[in-house]
């Protein structure tokens, strides 16, 4: 794995299968907080609807006569703590790396080594998240990958997403190795996020393989970017 910056920001390289190399953009603070403006106005949003349902409760049983209501409040603290520190480590897994923001601001956490994040790591960031909050971004802006204390612990980063994730195939090449099938997986996953000459130039490297090592497995198609998408399930 190796990383980079240019004028585009930071940036992630991975050395696959056959010697392919291929690269991801590292998602920065503007992405990033942009997406947290978001999922913390959704939280914010549920935090006032549940509110807003515990005074109605707690108004119902003192109207009707119960005046021992703190059962209920200390239940309402309970339910207000888990949705505040679980949010987001539900909302990334549900969400496969991603949050409602995230989705919006098109980054998804994954693992450093680019594969999907397993739900330890996800939860691991959620738990750091609070200290985040308050140093994250100064970590982030001197760390050569943009991580923040959370990645770091967690063996994650976010990235500039392509395609959905998880990737499945169409059908797994006969007799091909693990390597064969992680470059596909990767290729249909961030392809996307690969600048338009260097797509065309991996996406060529990959069928020339495909075709003279399994010969008959690629779909075909106008062009070998478009033959490699129609793997995808």
């Amino acid at each position: 794995m190796t990383t980079s910056a240019s004028a585009l920001g930071h940036s992630t390289g991975f050395r696959a299968a056959q010697n392919v190399h291929i690269e991801v953009q590292n998602a920065g603070l503007a992405s990033r907080g942009a997406a947290a403006m978001l999922d913390y106005l959704i939280l914010l949003v549920v935090n006032v609807v549940v509110l807003a349902v515990g005074a109605v409760a707690v108004g119902i049983m003192d109207g009707a006569g119960d005046r021992d209501t703190s059962a209920l409040v200390a239940l309402g603290v309970v339910v207000f703590f888990l949705l505040n520190m679980g949010f987001f480590f539900l909302a990334h897994v549900i969400g496969k790396g991603q949050t409602p923001g995230k989705r919006f601001a098109r980054i998804r956490v994954v693992s450093q080594d680019g594969g999907p994040a397993s739900a330890l790591s996800l939860f691991i960031r959620s738990l750091i998240l609070p200290f985040d909050m308050l140093i994250g971004p100064w970590f982030m802006v001197f760390h050569r990958r943009m991580l923040r204390l959370g990645d770091m612990a967690a063996g994650t980063m976010v990235i500039h997403e392509g395609g959905p994730v998880p990737v499945e195939l169409t059908e797994l090449p006969p007799n091909a190795s693990a390597d064969e099938v992680a470059l596909l997986e990767l290729w249909l996953r961030e392809h996307e996020a690969l600048r338009p000459e260097r797509k065309q130039e991996l996406g060529d490297r990959i069928v020339t393989w495909f075709d003279t090592q399994h010969p008959g497995y690629l779909p075909e198609g106008a062009t070998n970017e478009e033959r490699l998408e129609r793997l995808r399930a």
